[in-house]
């Protein structure tokens, strides 16, 4: 994950580095929503 981000960093440039740390949060909580959404659905389904 964390060298998946570094590949990215360098491929958008210096700036991109330290805008990074937002998108890559936001993602791990949409990632952590979706997720708990699909299990409380198949929660729901049972």
């Amino acid at each position: 994950m964390i060298a998946g981000s570094r590949s990215e960093d360098g491929s958008g440039g210096v700036g991109a580095s330290s805008v990074d740390v937002f998108p890559t949060h936001v993602g791990v909580i949409m990632l952590g929503a979706t997720i708990a959404a699909l299990l409380y659905a198949l929660a729901e389904q049972r």
